[in-house]
């Protein structure tokens, strides 16, 4: 589960906007943020974040409201979240060692998919301006290079007095 609360700003906070270097330049800027001056980056798909204003939005969303992005995993994406996360772990680097271990060869890193949960609370829904405050995760299943990562989050829990959005949140790949 992934839990949101909005910080009550009338500006937009920040967008997850990973690996826009891929996305070509004039694609990666969605806008300018109001009253700023300062662009808005596009998601790592090139896509505009959905909510690109100030998210107090907390009255907006309803029980089963739910967004979605989809990722194909490369092995660039492995290689670059080893190093930034400091996670050399074999299995995710070396196909030999991983084949070893009992996988079809090497595999994401579990995190990865958490990232990408966080990438639609934060750009998608509820959007810019979340505040992240506590997730669950279990992990069914290796996720491997040329995978294709459906991830969804659906509201499932609404708390008024404390402004919290409690959301399920799944990542599948095309397998289902």
């Amino acid at each position: 589960y992934g839990c949101a609360q909005f910080a009550g700003v009338n500006t937009l906070r920040g967008s997850d906007a990973a690996t826009v270097d891929q996305v070509p330049a004039d694609k990666q800027y969605a806008g300018e943020r109001p009253g700023s001056g300062q662009p808005i980056p596009r998601t790592f798909d090139g896509q505009p974040p959905l909510i690109p204003h100030a998210v107090d939005n907390f009255d907006e969303i309803t029980i089963g409201d739910s967004a979605s992005l989809e990722r194909s995993v490369t092995k660039q994406d492995i290689e670059l979240y080893a190093t930034v996360s400091g996670d050399a772990n074999p299995t995710h680097l070396d196909e030999t060692f991983a084949k070893q271990a009992k996988f079809k060869g090497t595999v994401a890193h579990s995190m990865f998919s958490a990232g990408l949960i966080s990438s639609v609370l934060g750009n998608r829904l509820p959007g810019a301006g979340t505040v992240y405050l506590a997730q669950e995760l279990r992990f069914a299943a290796p996720m491997y290079a040329d995978d294709t990562i459906t991830v969804t989050v659906t509201a499932s829990e609404k708390r008024s007095a404390e402004r919290i959005v409690r959301f399920d949140c799944t990542c599948v790949n095309q397998d289902g």
